[in-house]
Protein backbone atom coordinates (compact mmCIF):
# COMPACT_ATOMS: atom_id res chain seq x y z
CA UNK A 1 0.00 0.00 0.00
CA UNK A 2 1.29 3.70 -1.06
CA UNK A 3 3.31 1.79 -3.73
CA UNK A 4 4.24 3.23 -7.14
CA UNK A 5 2.99 2.04 -9.84
CA UNK A 6 5.56 0.14 -12.08
CA UNK A 7 6.62 1.74 -14.89
CA UNK A 8 9.56 1.32 -17.90
CA UNK A 9 11.21 3.75 -20.06
CA UNK A 10 13.60 3.90 -23.02
CA UNK A 11 15.75 6.51 -24.83
CA UNK A 12 11.91 8.21 -26.37
CA UNK A 13 10.22 7.91 -22.62
CA UNK A 14 7.86 5.80 -20.76
CA UNK A 15 6.97 3.04 -22.37
CA UNK A 16 2.99 1.70 -22.67
CA UNK A 17 1.48 -1.76 -21.36
CA UNK A 18 -0.13 -3.63 -24.72
CA UNK A 19 -1.99 -6.62 -23.69
CA UNK A 20 -4.22 -9.02 -25.60
CA UNK A 21 -4.70 -12.56 -26.76
CA UNK A 22 -3.01 -14.46 -29.81
CA UNK A 23 -5.35 -14.30 -32.70
CA UNK A 24 -3.44 -17.99 -33.90
CA UNK A 25 -2.89 -19.54 -30.56
CA UNK A 26 -5.19 -18.25 -28.13
CA UNK A 27 -2.38 -17.42 -25.52
CA UNK A 28 -2.55 -14.29 -23.57
CA UNK A 29 0.49 -11.76 -24.51
CA UNK A 30 1.88 -8.55 -22.84
CA UNK A 31 4.78 -6.16 -23.59
CA UNK A 32 5.47 -2.76 -22.70
CA UNK A 33 6.40 -0.71 -25.85
CA UNK A 34 8.03 2.42 -26.82
CA UNK A 35 6.72 5.04 -28.14
CA UNK A 36 8.31 6.29 -30.88
CA UNK A 37 5.89 6.19 -33.87
CA UNK A 38 8.70 5.60 -36.65
CA UNK A 39 8.96 2.16 -36.63
CA UNK A 40 12.73 1.88 -37.42
CA UNK A 41 13.74 3.64 -34.76
CA UNK A 42 11.31 2.26 -31.75
CA UNK A 43 13.15 0.06 -29.51
CA UNK A 44 12.85 -3.32 -28.74
CA UNK A 45 9.51 -4.64 -26.98
CA UNK A 46 10.00 -5.92 -23.54
CA UNK A 47 7.53 -8.89 -23.69
CA UNK A 48 6.63 -11.06 -20.99
CA UNK A 49 6.02 -14.34 -19.46
CA UNK A 50 2.98 -15.24 -17.44
CA UNK A 51 4.14 -17.28 -14.66
CA UNK A 52 1.74 -18.44 -11.92
CA UNK A 53 -0.99 -15.68 -13.10
CA UNK A 54 1.63 -12.95 -13.09
CA UNK A 55 3.15 -11.36 -15.98
CA UNK A 56 6.67 -11.09 -15.77
CA UNK A 57 9.71 -8.75 -17.55
CA UNK A 58 13.39 -9.15 -17.93
CA UNK A 59 14.78 -5.76 -16.88
CA UNK A 60 18.15 -5.54 -19.67
CA UNK A 61 20.78 -3.37 -19.29
CA UNK A 62 19.77 -0.03 -21.84
CA UNK A 63 22.47 2.21 -23.69
CA UNK A 64 20.67 5.32 -24.34
CA UNK A 65 23.93 7.00 -25.74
Amino acid sequence: LGAEPITYTCKHGERVFKSGESKASGKPWAMWSCVEKRKEDQCEPMWGKLSAGKWLFELKAVNHG
